[in-house]
C-alpha cells in the first residue's frame, strides 16, 4: 500500500473531473480508497473493481 495521503495524478484527475462536470466514474484498482475518496468529496459517485482481498477488506473499516 502506499500510504494515506491522496496521490497527484488523483488530484490532478478530479480538477479535470470537476472542470468537465463529470458526475460518475469507475476505479479499476480501487485499492483501500485513498485516491478515490477525493472524487467522493467531490460529489462524483464512484464505482470501484479491485481483485486483492486485502485491499477489499481495509475501505470497508475506514468507509
Amino acid at each position: 500500500m502506499c500510504g494515506t495521503l491522496t496521490s497527484k495524478s488523483a488530484q490532478l484527475t478530479n480538477t479535470f473531473f470537476i472542470e468537465n462536470m463529470v458526475k460518475n466514474t469507475l476505479v479499476s484498482g480501487f485499492g483501500y480508497g485513498r485516491n478515490t475518496q477525493l472524487f467522493v468529496d467531490s460529489g462524483i459517485e464512484v464505482g470501484g473493481i479491485e481483485i486483492s482481498k486485502t485491499a477489499i477488506k481495509l475501505p470497508r473499516k475506514h468507509y
